[in-house]
């Protein structure tokens, strides 16, 4: 999971762990086990007050894939002061899929083949 805050390029890394939600096991009876998604992050120390968007990057078998969470956070004084959610346009996600991508080789590393998908966006 990663927080991009908007207007820069600073990117937040969070290991965060994929929990079974029993809401969508209950509404659909063929789900797998790890069927949606929730974790839990804790703000330690001093963080850059803004507004962050949350990326969530999803590794198995080698591949990577990363989405855009509808979830908006803003962060003040260390803490999270807002939350909100909205639709993201094809722009949005693009723009922080680049400050994801251009945060460094880690970053790079962990989302698999995706220097064809910058280059066929104009990304790098």
């Amino acid at each position: 999971m990663c927080l991009i805050r908007q207007g820069g390029a600073h990117v937040i890394f969070l290991d965060a762990q994929r929990l079974s939600r029993a809401d969508v096991q209950a509404r659909f009876a063929d789900a797998t086990l790890h069927s949606g998604f929730s974790a839990g992050i804790a703000l330690r120390g001093k963080w850059a007050d803004g507004h962050y968007a949350i990326g969530i990057i999803v590794r198995v078998n080698g591949a990577a894939g990363f989405q855009l969470s509808d979830t908006r956070t803003q962060i003040a004084d260390s803490g999270v002061v807002a939350i909100a959610r909205g639709r993201c346009d094809e722009d949005t996600v693009l723009r922080c899929f680049a400050c994801v991508f251009a945060s460094g080789p880690a970053a790079r590393k962990s989302l698999v083949d995706t220097e064809a998908v910058a280059k066929r966006h104009r990304i790098v």
